[in-house]
């Protein structure tokens, strides 16, 4: 099945669940499901539960969520970029990696 055919499944409307994505026809969120998911149910086990659901739906909710995450990571990195643009210190990229490192939100401390 391809991707746009896997998304449709997926819908957000402002009148169900305030928004939140959902499996078309159902009030299931994506985050519902994935958080069985990684709690150890199995697929099996969802559609079980839920009769209404196919397999289809549940790999909607993983094609979701992984976009998502893609186009987060993509504003993130924009974000990044864009800091690093505005920084005063610039011309010593050595000296503010350093800061950046050792800043306390850092795990990378020195």
């Amino acid at each position: 099945m391809k991707d746009q055919e896997l998304l449709r499944r997926i819908t957000l409307n402002p009148k169900v669940m305030a928004g939140t994505p959902v499996i078309q026809g159902t009030r299931l969120t994506v985050e519902y499901v994935l958080n069985l998911l990684a709690h150890g149910s199995t697929i099996e086990e969802i559609l079980a539960e839920y009769p209404a659901l196919k397999a289809e739906d549940i790999h909607a909710c993983f094609l979701f969520m992984t976009k998502s995450l893609a186009s987060r990571t993509d504003l993130e990195s924009e974000a990044f970029v864009g800091m690093w643009r505005d920084r005063e210190d610039m011309g010593n990229t050595a000296a503010w990696v350093r800061k950046v490192r050792q800043s306390p939100w850092s795990s990378n401390n020195e």
